[in-house]
């Protein structure tokens, strides 16, 4: 499993998060409707380049385990949502 991370993102796989939103049947289409986002946002947010705490709490809010955002680890870096 490849994971990525840049200055502002956090380490994140954006294929296992997408593979799961699949499965449920949610759409980033959903996501922008739904926080009134950009897409752009969004997708950054999903792919580890970006956090947007909306995108997270949406996705959180539907049973999204906190290991495919990676919201766990040290708690200084924790993303409090």
């Amino acid at each position: 499993m490849e994971r990525k991370k840049t200055r502002r993102g956090r380490i994140r796989d954006g294929i296992a998060i997408k593979t799961w939103m699949l499965q449920k049947g949610i759409t980033q289409a959903d996501i922008v409707r739904a926080t009134q986002i950009n897409k752009g946002l969004v997708s950054k947010t999903i792919n580890g380049y970006r956090n947007s705490k909306k995108v997270l709490v949406y996705l959180r809010e539907r049973k999204m385990p906190a290991r495919l955002l990676w919201l766990e680890g040290k708690k200084s870096r924790r993303i409090k949502l």
